[in-house]
């Protein structure tokens, strides 16, 4: 376990760099057309990103399906999906001006290749479910370390190539993210052979609807939850540009410090909430969990802001210019996350996974509200002041509806 989370943490330090890097080598303005990319091919994988982790797991436990036979039926959904995501994908590049963003002028073979490499994510539910149900633990932290050589790589081919153009820049990342999927896939196909055991007395698996309707259960909850950056992205580049864009996502770089160490804090206390015997041992774990989230966002101001002391050292450029401020209000807009963090798991326990839609729908309609009242006045504080009452209004529908503490019922996963 401690392998494996060493490993992460090295992998999330290297696509940090990774990214910073090109902000550094690149014009602000190719940065921000870059990042919009790379927004348009998360928010068209994400369409098609299902649990299907959770359905090998489901297809056991309520249909009685071995594991051998759960994991491949994953497989082959997954196959469907990106492929479908990967039209998609090409398709949302091919009319980027629609939603305000540069064409790539690229032959149509990169752009398929793009689509393609940004949805291989979609292939890893499955392996990596497969894995963890045979308790192959240790093959899941030498994948992650060999990501983390995949993203050296990247690295080291950025650092040789000071004049590499955004659009190779974007295939050089989704290929070192890529990495993890495709190792999964060969390790879960090489240990999936032998005898399937299935429960011959659970029901079998009900087809297609039974699977549909699972899937598309906890898909909404994490639509928006996950692909909010995304969609903040495409908002400020369709009003202020790529510019404003690059000063955004390099201020929200510094900032996922702060979105690491409150997952990690979210992972530790959540097995204490969902096993916690009574109610006023829950009232303690969720007390103290948003104590250590409100400390390791705090925790997390010297560092960020030090990294951006140290990227004006290096970066002096009028367009980020406003980067302290950025990076302030970015910090301020993550106060919310790390006061939610006790309500989203009590909710999620006790599945009440429609008040969680509810808040992120709720803090994504202000925002657009806040688009559509000042879209001529927008500048990158006034849009980063917008997502900071948007991140409150969040917690307050998550919180008004988080009284009730969790029995004991199993987590969704994103």
């Amino acid at each position: 376990m401690r392998l494996e989370i060493v490993a992460s943490v090295l992998s999330f330090a290297m696509s940090s760099a990774f990214w910073l890097l090109a902000a550094l080598r690149m014009e602000p303005s190719s940065y921000g057309v870059l990042m919009q990319w790379q927004s348009l091919l998360m928010i068209g994988a994400a369409f098609f990103a299902w649990r299907t982790h959770d359905l090998v797991f489901h297809l056991q436990r309520e249909h009685g399906a071995g594991l051998r036979e759960a994991y491949l039926v994953g497989v082959r959904l997954e196959l469907m999906l990106a492929c479908g995501g990967a039209v998609v994908a090409v398709l949302l590049l091919i009319q980027a001006p629609l939603l305000g963003v540069a064409r790539p002028t690229a032959p149509l073979l990169l752009l398929a290749a793009l689509g393609l490499l940004s949805n291989i994510t979609c292939l890893q539910g499955s392996p990596t479910a497969y894995l963890r149900a045979r308790a192959l633990h240790q093959y899941i932290a030498y994948i992650d370390l060999g990501v983390v050589s995949a993203w050296a790589v990247a690295l080291a081919v950025l650092l040789a190539s000071p004049h590499l153009p955004p659009l190779e820049a974007l295939a050089l990342a989704l290929g070192a993210a890529s990495t993890r999927a495709l190792l999964l896939i060969l390790v879960a196909w090489r240990n999936s052979r032998g005898a399937d055991i299935a429960d011959p007395h659970a029901a079998r698996p009900a087809g297609w609807r039974s699977m549909a309707r699972f899937l598309v259960a906890g898909q909404s909850t994490h639509l928006l939850k996950n692909n909010l950056v995304s969609i903040e992205t495409l908002l400020l580049g369709r009003l202020s540009g790529p510019d404003a864009v690059a000063l955004f996502r390099v201020a929200k770089s510094f900032q996922s410090l702060t979105s690491v160490l409150l997952n990690v804090t979210y992972q530790r206390a959540y097995a204490a909430l969902h096993h916690a015997e009574d109610h006023a041992q829950r009232r303690q774990v969720v007390g103290s969990m948003t104590r250590k989230s409100l400390l390791m966002w705090a925790g997390a101001l010297p560092v960020i802001f030090l990294a951006a002391f140290a990227f004006l050292h290096y970066r002096d450029h009028p367009a980020y210019a406003g980067l302290y401020r950025a990076v302030g209000l970015c910090a301020l807009a993550a106060l919310p996350l790390a006061l939610q963090q006790s309500d989203f798991a009590n909710l999620t326990l006790t599945r009440r996974l429609s008040r969680i839609v509810a808040a992120y729908g709720a803090g994504l309609a202000l925002l657009l509200l806040g688009c559509v009242l000042f879209h001529n006045q927008m500048t990158t504080d006034l849009f980063i002041g917008l997502t900071v009452v948007a991140g409150f209004v969040r917690y307050a529908v998550m919180h008004a509806d988080s009284t009730g503490l969790p029995g004991g019922t199993s987590p969704e996963r994103g």
